[in-house]
């Protein structure tokens, strides 16, 4: 009797050893997965790594790589903004370009962007 409980006791520490292990491995993974920055109704997701997931009225998902920190979308076709500041266009079922001769921007919203004004003494012709 005294064996069977200390292997009871034996099995029941190295369990709980193992599931202690795990769950602490657990928030290091989640940690690690990235997670959702911005969301343009219901078929345009920003994630923390830049990428940009657009789905088609829900059947189709396209995950587009890249390094968009702000999106302003309409559903299927949007502006971006990427960490060194370029303005990016993208719509469903093309590849994000970036906007030729458009960095420094700092905001968007709908179909507009804003960059910062020109330095004193500059004059724009």
């Amino acid at each position: 009797m005294k064996k069977m409980i200390q292997l009871i006791v034996s099995v029941g520490l190295v369990l709980g050893l193992s599931l202690a292990n795990d769950t602490f491995d657990r928030p290091a993974a989640a940690e690690s997965a990235p997670r959702i920055s911005d969301i343009i109704g219901k078929d345009t997701v920003l994630m923390d790594d830049g990428t940009l997931w657009s789905s088609f009225y829900g059947y189709q998902t396209i995950r587009s790589p890249g390094d968009l920190v702000s999106i302003s979308s309409n559903g299927h076709s949007g502006l971006g903004i990427t960490k060194s500041g370029q303005l990016m266009e993208f719509e469903f079922g093309r590849t994000p370009t970036l906007v030729a001769n458009q960095t420094g921007i700092k905001q968007i919203a709908g179909s507009y962007w804003l960059k910062p004004p020109w330095p004193r003494g500059h004059h724009h012709e």
